[in-house]
């Protein structure tokens, strides 16, 4: 299998397609600092078992049931950890110092370590040194609300605006560090601004000096308001067809690494776009670990317990 230069995946890509096979973590918190309205995890409160983390009061016995949870996962085939949650992962930083004790085992090392963020905590330079220097991520997630336009971040995620770094700000503090930037684009969001149209899309991407863009679809949950809001602000599908149709025109398609998802190139930039824009298309399946440490597949709302 030939390899080529990439920005992403560890600076590798392979010629042929090679689908990653991902092992979410989902980091134990209490409910969500944010209070984004399309959500449907916000609500969740975990803080029992998060405390536990907080005040170092860990049993033995975990440390040994993650490791044989890391070890099922790569004795199947997994290459790639995520560092996950139904919250801010970052709310709970005593469990990212126990658990990259776990992770830098030799053993237990991924190919791929992942941090999917909101972007909270993300403009402080401590922590960007602590999560390079000692968590050991290589690639940083940044869930993106509007590439745009701060304001509407802000506002949706009901963030103090004053407090907030600008979303340009954030990326460049990424890239200096050395992480791999994936922009997590919340599709439906990205047409709220009026300058809204592929190319702007992908220039404002090269702008942030994103290595890969996500399209990620808003799903419908069990919340009635949550549900109202999201089909207010579905992306239509004729939009994706404008996307997909400008990048094979200024672009080219790229070997697949995700199922389910097309990958594209465009000016240095992975493009990730899911193949059919349907709620009733299967969610990839994933292996999950639990904040009680069991291990499910599915997806962090729709689960089926391993072990």
């Amino acid at each position: 299998m030939n390899l080529i230069d990439t920005p992403c995946s560890n600076k590798l890509e392979f010629q042929n397609d090679y689908l990653i096979k991902e092992l979410l973590l989902v980091v134990p918190t209490s409910c969500c600092i944010y209070d984004c309205p399309f959500c449907p995890t916000k609500k969740l409160d975990n803080s029992h078992i998060a405390n536990l983390y907080a005040n170092n009061n860990i049993s033995s016995s975990v440390k040994y049931e993650y490791s044989e949870r890391f070890k099922f996962a790569k004795d199947n085939g997994y290459h790639k950890l995520l560092i996950t949650g139904t919250a801010e992962p970052l709310q709970n930083i005593g469990f990212l110092n126990f658990i990259s004790k776990v992770y830098l085992e030799p053993t237990n090392r991924f190919n791929w370590f992942e941090l999917e963020s909101t972007g909270y905590l993300l403009g402080k330079t401590e922590i960007l040194k602590w999560l390079y220097e000692k968590i050991k991520v290589k690639t940083i997630s940044l869930t993106v609300l509007n590439i745009f336009d701060d304001r509407i971040n802000n506002f949706l995620r009901n963030a103090n605006a004053t407090q907030a770094d600008s979303l340009l700000t954030i990326c460049k503090k990424i890239k200096d560090f050395g992480f791999n930037l994936r922009l997590n684009l919340i599709a439906g969001l990205q047409h709220g601004s009026e300058i809204f149209n592929p190319a702007n899309l992908l220039r404002r991407s090269k702008e942030l000096n994103a290595d890969e863009i996500v399209f990620t679809t808003l799903r419908l949950g069990r919340e009635l308001n949550q549900n109202d809001w999201i089909s207010k602000f579905l992306l239509p599908n004729e939009l994706y067809g404008n996307i997909r149709k400008f990048i094979n025109t200024e672009g080219h398609e790229a070997s697949n690494i995700y199922s389910h998802s097309e990958t594209f190139r465009y000016d240095g930039i992975n493009v990730i776009l899911p193949k059919i824009y349907d709620e009733k298309f299967p969610v990839n399946e994933k292996l999950i670990i639990n904040e009680n440490v069991r291990l499910c597949s599915g997806s962090i709302l729709s689960k089926f317990l391993l072990f």
